[in-house]
């Protein structure tokens, strides 16, 4: 199904299905779109029901709708610089019967501090902090000529630096933060965690067994001085291409991820 919105200036948006159906949402025919990495992300948000998250750089909040999806009872408030993706985010919310748990705010995740506070976003006030930072530096790639798309995927050392100081400062003691990138990214998250957050679980995500990881997914302790855990590989694909029965648990039958668990 495919719709115009007056919003959006005349961008089509596609009707798209996630965990198997439990969510339902419009994002853009163009542009940033969530997909796998979205799901594989909420899904490791070891998020318990009562408990507050916060998400940065929601999008159309596929990420944040499958993990109210996935765990009853907890609260998410959600950070979106674009005006036009905020908007989308607070229909798919309420289209999805989430608009009491789920708080969407405009604003630029990589400036903590007043900018936080005069949209009501506390420091040391979350259980739990993911995103799916921008993947692509402005040195190595075009840019996109979808102006969407561009905000949503064009980073700079500096800019990652920002989104992740304001997650810690965002999350309890002890809190997790919860990021997925690109495989390659690793030694630069590692390097924005190192003084602010330890016990780092790193989970390599691999399309098929023996190529290499295309992502990961970070976990870390906010003020923990633990050491890294490289952990297992997580393939998605067996050979031929069908998903593997952890996959098919994570994005249809919207199972947890825990990133410890072989």
């Amino acid at each position: 199904m495919t719709v115009d919105l007056p919003h959006f200036n005349g961008t089509e948006l596609t009707e798209d299905l996630f965990l198997g159906g439990m969510v339902n949402a419009f994002q853009p025919k163009k542009g940033f779109r969530a997909g796998s990495d979205t799901v594989f992300l909420s899904a490791a948000v070891p998020a318990k029901s009562g408990e507050r998250l916060f998400e940065a750089g929601i999008g159309p909040g596929i990420a944040s709708l499958c993990l109210l999806a996935r765990v009853k009872k907890v609260q998410v408030d959600g950070l979106e610089l674009s005006p036009e993706m905020v908007s989308l985010a607070k229909m798919n919310a309420s289209r999805n019967g989430f608009s009491d748990r789920f708080k969407i705010i405009e604003g630029d995740a990589r400036l903590p501090g007043p900018h936080f506070e005069e949209r009501g976003l506390k420091q040391d006030s979350y259980d739990h902090v993911f995103a799916n930072p921008p993947y692509y530096s402005k040195n190595a790639s075009r840019s996109s000529p979808h102006p969407l798309k561009a905000s949503a995927h064009f980073h700079s050392h500096e800019c990652l630096e920002g989104w992740i100081r304001g997650l810690v400062a965002l999350a309890k003691p002890k809190a997790t933060i919860t990021l997925v990138h690109r495989a390659e990214m690793l030694d630069e998250i590692l390097q924005c965690l190192k003084g602010r957050a330890g016990n780092c679980l790193v989970r390599s995500v691999h399309s098929f067994k023996n190529q290499p990881a295309r992502r990961v997914i970070v976990q870390a302790i906010k003020a923990s001085k633990a050491p890294l855990k490289m952990l297992p590989p997580f393939i998605v694909h067996k050979i031929g291409g069908d998903y593997t029965k952890r996959a098919v648990g994570i994005l249809r039958d919207g199972d947890s991820l825990d990133l410890e668990k072989i």
